[in-house]
């Protein structure tokens, strides 16, 4: 009798904890592509189209805004542009950036990125029709 009313307790305390969860609260935490990339400026920390080009784009910082507008600045040089997230049918997310036309630079960007990895410091991309363009852009 003892041993059923332990068991009973027993499975009575393991549902609970399955309703409050062992991990810690993260719910001040964003955990939406939109959200991570407005928090703070960015810099390209790797760039890969066909050759190793993260040379060319590692002295800009970048700064998503929420209205869906973004500024980029290089030594005394600003420019603005577009973004926007979107979540294809499979699930993944993927960030459209329009970076103007001016700058042959910043050109290259002007893709749909498939996001392939995410954190709150590190966002790792791969051309959404390009496959074998990566980027990665790190918290500046």
């Amino acid at each position: 009798m003892k041993s059923t009313k332990l068991v009973a307790t027993l499975l009575l305390f393991l549902c609970s904890l399955s309703f409050i969860g062992w991990s810690k609260q993260t719910d001040d935490l964003p955990t939406e592509t939109k959200d991570i990339l407005t928090q703070g400026q960015w810099k390209v920390n790797y760039y890969f189209a066909d050759q190793d080009r993260t040379s060319q784009l590692s002295d800009y910082n970048f700064q998503f805004n929420p209205n869906g507008t973004l500024s980029c600045t290089h030594n005394a040089s600003f420019c603005t542009g577009t973004w926007k997230v979107i979540r294809n049918v499979n699930g993944f997310d993927l960030l459209e950036m329009n970076v103007g036309q001016t700058n042959s630079d910043l050109q290259q960007l002007n893709l749909t990125w498939k996001i392939t990895d995410k954190n709150f410091q590190l966002l790792n991309m791969q051309g959404q029709a390009q496959s074998q363009y990566q980027l990665r852009i790190a918290k500046n």
